[in-house]
């Protein structure tokens, strides 16, 4: 690439897509094995749970509106009640599985996508069988950083519904002054939640590209965001949009 990294720092929302798109023309190769490989299978995952878990609940919405119908202590009772807990058990037991595979898909693709970009714009030797051994070399750091991300943001949502409930408990009855405070909470809760995950997003890089993990991969990344909040932002709104999007379209 050809493109100093002082120029790369300060592109704008427009340029970075470009930017982006420019890397992925000039390494299609390289890319569409590594979509192959690990994204496509990231992708099936989200599209199959979601047709997966609409069939489990048709089945558990069914059982439910015929339970509301049955006799207490009746035989058909004892058997839907049984059905409804072979069905919840099979849920849950499929999001677990679904939400292990996401975690190992998702560390994997964000590993292989990084060490790539970060070899092309440093003019490095870069191979796809050279990204799978490099993989395993950065799984426990991105593990580590994983888990400090979440810790952060258990307690940030955990705070959050403490606030909730303060309001609710000082403003019972309706309160204007509550509703008010609670509508401004929690626009400053979804503003704050965007950012965290933001941060959590870079440093995931960070962590692949530096022998930096954890906290101080979150830190590091807080302060590279500096300046990038805007950018950053609308990129990271219109990936969720996207992802909105192909949700509604999979589920009609």
């Amino acid at each position: 690439m050809d493109r100093e990294t002082e120029e790369l720092q300060h592109l704008g929302f427009v340029e970075a897509y470009k930017e982006a798109y420019k890397l992925i023309v000039s390494c299609r190769e390289l890319f569409s094995k590594i979509t192959v490989s690990l994204i496509l299978p990231l992708s099936f995952l989200f599209l199959a749970q979601i047709h997966i878990s609409y069939l489990i609940f048709a089945k558990i919405d069914t059982n439910v509106d015929v339970l509301e119908k049955t006799i207490d202590g009746s035989p058909v009772q004892q058997t839907i009640m049984t059905r409804l807990f072979s069905e919840w058990f099979t849920y849950l037991l499929f999001k677990s599985i679904y939400l292990i595979g996401v975690f190992i898909f998702s560390l994997l693709s964000t590993s292989a996508v990084v060490y790539t970009v970060a070899c092309v714009y440093t003019a490095k030797d870069v191979s796809f069988r050279k990204i799978i051994t490099m993989v395993p070399k950065v799984w426990k750091r991105l593990m580590v950083t994983f888990l400090w991300s979440f810790l952060v943001l258990f307690v940030y949502i955990s705070i959050f519904f403490v606030f909730l409930l303060i309001i609710k408990f000082f403003g019972s009855g309706g309160s204007p002054i509550a509703i008010y405070f609670g509508i401004i909470i929690t626009l400053l809760y979804f503003m704050g939640h965007i950012y965290i995950i933001i941060v959590w997003n870079l440093a995931s890089v960070v962590s692949v590209l530096e022998d930096t993990y954890g906290i101080a991969a979150l830190q590091k990344s807080n302060k590279l965001i500096r300046g990038k909040e805007h950018v950053v932002a609308l990129i990271y709104l219109l990936t969720q949009m996207s992802l909105i999007g192909v949700n509604f379209y999979s589920e009609t």
